[in-house]
């Protein structure tokens, strides 16, 4: 995508209509092509992101302040009309215009996920550009009907009477910040309360980097040369070193390997924590993988992680050696 060039010749309603636009030359081969393909795939599952505007006009994705600043400097019709919506792709022409204002979180949603099954496709079967558009294999729900659903739930104890939306937050941060895994916001419900007081929310998040795996190793290495770090820093340095120790992985335009949602429900009144996790897609055994782990990882010190997060003093019986981790935990070495 390169910027458009105005001719000012021809007008509807004083917006320019009339320009020119460099014509993109590329060799026509099968690999050209595949790859475009992959890098639309890629784009749907990964970079359209909330509060940003696609401007065609400019060759930019702007952030939304960036662009309503530059917009009031443009024309005021802009920041007059212009819908502001879950996905903002500017009108070329009528700049005054979002393209997607009626497009709400169930079609990006959709649309994501048809693309994550796309790009698995092209990895099993790249030379099969016919298997890669057919969809006819993907159900609404959002789960290939080639795999059963899988899903689990843990049930962790923390103590009562802690602020249910700041549990919430912790255990977002426990996903996105420690474990390095992206946040789906079309696919995040907001929160809400129940007859109780126990306050439910509902998450998904997708994976271009396997950081469940190989953990032990470097998590001691990290231990042994910085010995005063609080668990939630070592393991967060053990994401984003298995991370960097990836080959190929750049954090930008990896194909994402696995999608899972989890409902998190935190009752104040007994202290309870409840995270049903849902696979989306993905390989069944990368699913199964990191459920396990994760019912290590949380599970493991008496939710050691969480507490962590949560600036709860640990266990009064203190943290068990790695030694004597629960015998149905599982870590993948």
């Amino acid at each position: 995508m390169v910027p458009i060039t105005f001719r000012g010749n021809e007008f509807i309603e004083d917006w320019v209509t009339d320009y020119i636009h460099p014509i993109l030359q590329i060799v026509p081969t099968n690999e050209t092509l595949i790859a475009i393909i992959r890098g639309f795939f890629v784009y749907i599952c990964q970079k359209i992101k909330e509060n940003s505007v696609v401007s065609l006009r400019d060759s930019k994705i702007y952030d939304w302040e960036e662009f309503w600043i530059n917009a009031a400097t443009i024309d005021a019709r802009i920041t007059e009309k212009f819908e502001k919506s879950f996905i903002n792709v500017q009108d070329p022409l009528e700049l005054s215009h979002n393209v997607c204002a009626s497009v709400g979180r169930p079609v990006i949603g959709l649309l994501r996920r048809k693309a994550m099954l796309s790009l698995s496709k092209l990895k099993s079967d790249s030379g099969n550009l016919s298997s890669v558009f057919d969809l006819s294999q993907f159900s609404q729900n959002g789960n290939d009907t080639n795999h059963s659903t899988t899903n689990m739930e843990l049930k962790l104890t923390l103590v009562p009477e802690l602020s249910p939306s700041k549990v919430l937050e912790a255990v977002n941060t426990v996903f996105e910040d420690i474990l390095k895994l992206d946040l789906i916001p079309e696919q995040t419900n907001k929160r809400h309360k129940l007859e109780s007081k126990a306050l439910q929310g509902f998450s998904c998040y997708f994976s271009t980097c396997e950081t469940w795996i190989g953990r032990r190793t470097i998590k001691r290495e990290i231990q042994k040369k910085f010995k005063d770090l609080e668990v939630k820093d070592v393991e967060r340095m053990v994401s984003s070193t298995i991370q960097r120790n990836s080959l190929g992985w750049d954090g930008k335009n990896n194909d994402p390997l696995l999608e899972f949602c989890v409902e998190t429900l935190y009752d104040p009144d007994t202290g309870i924590l409840s995270l049903q996790f849902r696979r989306n897609m993905g390989d069944t055994k990368k699913i199964n993988d990191i459920f396990h782990f994760f019912q290590q990882f949380f599970e493991k010190d008496n939710c050691q992680i969480l507490r962590n997060v949560l600036s709860l003093p640990l266990s009064p019986a203190g943290p068990m050696s790695e030694e004597a981790a629960s015998p149905n935990a599982m870590e993948i070495d």
